[in-house]
């Protein structure tokens, strides 16, 4: 048995990963040169201050949290121990003005986020009252609680919820756009209660943050690929290969069609695949289904009565109503450590001064360097501005705002990373597909499909290990069996 997987991100390489640790033979597609999809690796060449003139960095600031379980059990059957590839540490939000500081203690859940809340600096005694009474509703919606006519967006469901304004404005709207990037008069309430339960109102390693010590590409990526290439030798990854075709044979089997260079080292046509995982964007998954005939109608009757697949019809219409939120992140190599403690601070904005940036990370010793990044979600209000503009105003936030703390270092360089398609809006009624589709061998996978969680990392790996164990489960079974 041999399996395609079509795109290279942490959802076409969870699927593969499992795929070749169980002893099925997996070739993985990638268009880009580099796997890693929306959270990868890329060079940053203008750095003359580093010995090899040269330096790599993520694409963007990425986080996990504890809560992340799929994602930190495969990093460990691939030999990454998450405690010395990320800096760990409990819950803390912090605003770099000191307004505002909630940081969980080293205590039994629910213990350490109650304590957190009493102590709390810049709330008072209404405002603790009414993040608690909020924070306690949430588990019962994650798990399917029906909400109130109207309260479908996280913004009604604050106010629905007598959340003070000060309250909405320096915690509940910052934190919301970080974690769904969708801003909170469009996200929706179901999803982010989704994260907020398994981060919150779990076990008190649920709420750790992990922040990368190195980029992912090397900690994830690399590691996966070249696991791929170990044990058995019968799997391939072929980056800078993109599909342009996918077809069924007479035998029942899959032939991928590639786009070939001439450095390719993938043939023009593969064959003989018993299954494919297509996980790539749903644009990219749109195209490479909607030449495919429609199954019998006899199979996708069945399909449908089994509720494992929507109609060909609907996945298709389905793949076209995403909408898209961009991510800016810009990062600053520093002459030498900034020696404030927070590893994490929230930033104020005033889009009046120009100050847009919303949180700052301080890497003290990433790969090798001093570097801050400072994220930019749902970044749809800079698109009109000039990168190098953006860059200025937002170093004059940082400076201006972090200037009771820490003396900042000289910044040496920087670079502005604008992922226009970061992930999609995260707004209410968005119908996400099953891994299965109606085609029987046919599979998608990625953070849009339907996780139960926004377009985090963890949502992308769970959805390729899904598709990997439908594969798995069906691998005795003739070809053609939904």
């Amino acid at each position: 048995m041999t399996v395609a997987v079509i795109g290279a991100g942490w959802a076409g390489l969870a699927a593969a990963v499992t795929l070749h640790q169980k002893g099925v033979a997996t070739h993985v597609f990638e268009a880009a040169p580099r796997p890693g999809g929306r959270a990868r690796t890329v060079d940053w060449p203008a750095s003359a201050h580093t010995p090899d003139n040269r330096l790599i960095t993520d694409n963007g600031q990425h986080i996990l949290l504890g809560a992340y379980t799929a994602t930190l059990d495969l990093m460990r059957a691939l030999g990454r121990d998450p405690d010395t590839c990320f800096l760990g540490y409990p819950l803390s939000l912090e605003h770099a003005r000191g307004s505002f500081a909630l940081n969980a203690l080293p205590l039994p859940a629910p213990l350490h986020l109650l304590a957190g809340l009493l102590r709390a600096r810049g709330l008072n005694g209404r405002e603790r009252l009414a993040l608690l009474r909020q924070l306690s509703s949430v588990r019962a919606i994650a798990n399917g609680r029906p909400l109130p006519a109207g309260l479908e967006t996280v913004q009604a469901w604050l106010v629905h919820g007598h959340q003070p304004e000060t309250l909405i404005q320096g915690f509940w709207a910052p934190l919301c756009v970080a974690a769904m990037n969708t801003a909170a008069h469009e996200a929706c309430t179901r999803l982010f209660s989704r994260v907020l339960a398994d981060s919150l109102t779990g076990p008190a390693s649920a709420s750790r943050i992990l922040i990368p010590r190195r980029p992912l590409g090397e900690l994830w990526c690399d590691t996966a690929i070249k696991a791929l290439s170990q044990e058995n030798g019968a799997s391939r990854f072929y980056p800078g290969t993109p599909v342009r075709g996918l077809t069924r044979q007479a035998d029942g089997t899959f032939c991928i069609h590639t786009t070939r260079h001439a450095t390719d080292t993938a043939p023009a046509k593969t064959s003989g695949y018993s299954a494919v995982i297509v996980a790539t964007p749903p644009r990219q998954a749109l195209r490479l289904l909607a030449n495919l005939p429609d199954p019998p109608p006899a199979a996708n009757a069945a399909a449908e009565q089994a509720e494992t697949a929507r109609s060909p019809g609907a996945l298709r219409r389905c793949l076209e109503h995403f909408e898209y939120r961009p991510i800016a992140t810009l990062t600053l190599l520093l002459d030498q450590p900034w020696n404030d403690p927070a590893p994490m601070l929230m930033l104020h904005e005033d889009h009046a001064a120009g100050f847009r940036g919303q949180w700052v990370f301080n890497h003290r010793h990433y790969d090798g360097q001093s570097r801050l990044s400072v994220v930019i979600s749902d970044a749809t209000h800079t698109s009109h501005l000039d990168g190098e503009a953006l860059a200025r105003a937002v170093i004059a936030q940082l400076q201006a705002q972090t200037s009771t703390r820490a003396p900042l270092p000289r910044i040496v360089a920087h670079k502005l990373i604008i992922e226009k398609r970061a992930t999609f809006a995260a707004v209410p009624g968005l119908v996400r597909p099953a891994n299965i589709t109606p085609w029987p061998g046919i599979l998608v996978a990625g953070d849009w499909t339907d996780t139960g969680y926004p377009a985090v990392l963890e949502g992308a790996v769970r959805s390729g290990l899904a598709a990997a164990r439908h594969v798995l489960d069906h691998r005795t079974q003739p070809l053609g069996t939904p």
